[in-house]
């Protein structure tokens, strides 16, 4: 096994310091870090790459960190070449079609052979690896010459100008900039190992949100790196209440399904953002570890301001996560998700059909969407994550690529939310999947698309699905409802018969399916009539050995804005209906998260479940975070247990077998508990 490939604790000091470098890894073996990814010490400011003047201290820093049994990782921010770069080297900067430079170098220039230049000096010295903050494209780049002529070769065309979404010089304009920061990425692993073989390369990788402003495709990439990780502990830039409380979790889940099981890291910024001198309560530095780890994930932990700042509530917090963890190492290696429900991410829906990126250090916000189209498909996804974690369902997030990998078939159901441009062969493996005895979610837009955006007669999947599609839509805003029409398993338990509709729909027909529900027609102001039900908005079908429900409207969106409970009901019936349940949690918050683990050891499986509680005082930050107490836990299983234990607490937990597994108690979670079941 290699080193990288046991359990990271990664800590990273984003800036120059002043005085005694050594006094930074000083705290990083006192905080029970194992690994530095080091940018501090050829760092100006906050620009980190190279520096010939660091050399002796570069290698009195090495040698202490190998008395310490501190791996070094060195820091490489290709965006920065020093204060003279942009000047002595015009030919290497991106551009916008307007021939403006954007004061960042171009994968595709002469720049690169410079970079790899910059990593065999690099590797020349006893490091373990090399972290690359970049490459990346900006936004609206680039069109510098080498970037004209290398697409006119590819292509046999120009570089299109004008961006058109429904255009295929305009997708090959992006295929080709998230190819060139891939082959770049390639070259540059190829540069590392020529000089240490057994160094890792691993580089700022992209998160739940669109990688097209940025050019990073983490399934191009992660060929090239030994480790895959992103940003999805770098919180808030915006309004706290906009950034969802498990934000390292998904990001976690989705690396996992894209790693093609290499390791995973999820960063996390010590800093509430953007204030880089203002760290994080205890309280959310402990939830954005436990949520990481929790799902698989490595974590990284990174101060961009003076090493004593980590003397705060915050920093504190950090270390009594880094001792827990180093404590309990054992349970975190080598890892696996045992959920048979999975939510999909789908990539090409997140870039054409609504492309939204978040605020971080590459990219500003930006959302766009096609003209035609309706709700926003990214809180749609976050509508449906938010439903399972609140109703306690082990699940992990896939992409398109995990459909057509022997990964899907692990899964009992599969959820579509709104994943509206799906190519052909993804469509093709979806409905094997259900042929085959598979349970399917699907929503609104889904497969209504190809993928130039172009809206279909019909939906891609409509013999699975079981209906037609009309041509039109319904623009419900928030006072219209729905009408529940049978008695069934998914709409089984509900208080009332009548529900809100989320805000917009599409006009169907049943071909095959059963109608189980049906819109009311639109409903302009609150204080009126119930107005007459018109089509049908939820629908049940058979297909081959499967079973599919399709939902005609953003419900995931609505549950996100709303949080209608009925939703939340309805996608619990349709999970329990014909899933297997893994385990059922009682007595325990809905802002409880709970995540199913397995790992192989000797002749059995060690399972491991991860409670992360967001319980906190209705308002983030989250200074506080309110207890949990006596969790009821049954757990659907036919092995023998020999003992079960919970980490945090220290203590062993009495069970009682079952009929069909085992029951427990936890008795206290407060952030983070783990469960350990021999």
């Amino acid at each position: 096994m290699n080193w990288y490939e046991k359990p990271l604790r990664i800590a990273a000091l984003q800036c120059a310091s002043d005085g005694d470098p050594q006094k930074v890894l000083k705290a990083w073996d006192k905080w029970g870090f194992n690994t530095e990814q080091l940018l501090h010490l050829s760092a100006y400011g906050y620009a980190g790459y190279f520096r010939k003047d660091k050399r002796e201290v570069l290698k009195d820093y090495l040698k202490l960190a190998k008395e310490k049994n501190i791996r070094i990782i060195f820091y490489i921010a290709p965006l920065a070449f020093g204060k003279d770069f942009l000047k002595k080297h015009p030919d290497c900067i991106q551009r916008k079609a307007d021939g403006k430079l954007l004061k960042t170098p171009c994968v595709n220039s002469p720049y690169r052979k410079l970079l790899f230049e910059m990593i065999k000096e690099v590797a020349q010295y006893e490091i373990d690896g090399i972290f690359l903050d970049g490459p990346v494209f900006h936004q609206g780049a680039c069109y510098c010459p080498h970037c004209q002529e290398k697409f006119q070769k590819t292509y046999g065309e120009p570089l299109p100008v004008k961006e058109d979404i429904h255009n295929l010089s305009w997708h090959r304009f992006m295929d080709f900039r998230y190819e060139s920061i891939a082959e770049c990425l390639k070259d540059a692993h190829t540069a590392l190992k020529e000089v240490r073989p057994e160094a890792l390369l691993y580089m700022n990788s992209q998160g739940i949100t669109s990688g097209l402003a940025s050019a990073r495709d983490n399934r191009r990439l992660v060929k090239y790196q030994e480790i895959l990780g992103a940003e999805g502990g770098f919180i808030f830039y915006t309004y706290p209440e906009k950034v969802p409380w498990w934000k390292p979790g998904v990001t976690a889940k989705l690396l996992e399904s894209q790693a093609n099981g290499k390791p995973t890291v999820v960063f996390i910024a010590g800093d509430y953002k953007p204030w880089n001198r203002y760290i994080h309560t205890s309280s959310e530095t402990k939830l954005l570890y436990a949520d990481a780890v929790a799902n698989g994930a490595n974590v990284w932990y990174g101060l961009h301001s003076p090493i004593e700042d980590i003397e705060t509530p915050g920093g504190w917090a950090a270390k009594e996560m880094n001792l827990f963890l180093k404590k309990n190492g054992e349970y975190y290696e080598r890892t696996s998700s045992i959920a048979n429900v999975a939510l999909m991410h789908s990539a090409t829906t997140m870039d054409y059909y609504q492309k939204e990126t978040e605020i971080s250090d590459f990219t500003s916000f930006e959302q766009k969407k096609a003209k035609e189209v309706l709700g926003s498909s990214i809180n749609c996804f976050w509508g449906f994550y938010e439903m399972l974690l609140r109703a306690h369902i082990p699940f992990d997030v896939i992409d398109e690529e995990n459909l057509i990998e022997k990964r899907i078939k692990k899964y009992d159901a599969l959820i579509l939310p709104n994943c509206a441009c799906l190519a052909n062969k993804y469509l093709k493996a979806i409905s094997n999947f259900v042929k085959e005895g598979g349970i399917l979610l699907a929503s609104f837009d889904t497969s209504l698309y190809d993928i130039l955006v172009n809206q279909k007669k019909n939906f891609g999947l409509n013999e699975v699905f079981g209906i037609h599609f009309t041509g039109d839509s319904y623009d419900f805003q928030i006072s219209s409802y729905i009408s529940i029409k049978e008695e069934h398993p998914v709409t089984s338990g509900l208080s009332q018969k009548l529900i809100p509709a989320p805000c917009y729909g599409l006009k169907i027909e049943t071909t095959t399916a059963k109608t189980l529900a049906k819109f009311h027609e639109p409903m302009f102001g609150q204080y009126r009539p119930l107005s007459p039900e018109t089509t049908a908005a939820i629908t049940v079908n058979s297909f081959g050995e499967g079973k599919v429900v399709y939902l005609a409207g953003t419900f995931g969106e609505h549950y996100k804005d709303y949080g209608i409970p009925a939703y939340l009901k309805i996608l619990t019936n349709i999970i329990n209906w014909l899933s297997k349940p893994l385990l059922k949690v009682e007595n325990a918050p809905q802002t409880l998260e709970v995540v199913l683990r397995k790992q192989e050891k000797g002749n059995g499986v060690r399972k491991i479940i991860h409670l992360v509680n967001f319980s906190g005082e209705m308002r983030r930050p989250f200074e506080k975070i309110i207890p949990s107490y006596n969790i009821q836990i049954s757990l659907f299983t036919d092995q023998k247990i020999h003992f079960i234990k919970a980490l945090q607490s220290g203590i062993e937990i009495p069970y009682k077998k079952e009929k069909e597994g085992i029951s427990f108690v936890v008795p206290l979670v407060e952030i983070y508990e783990v469960i350990v079941i021999e």
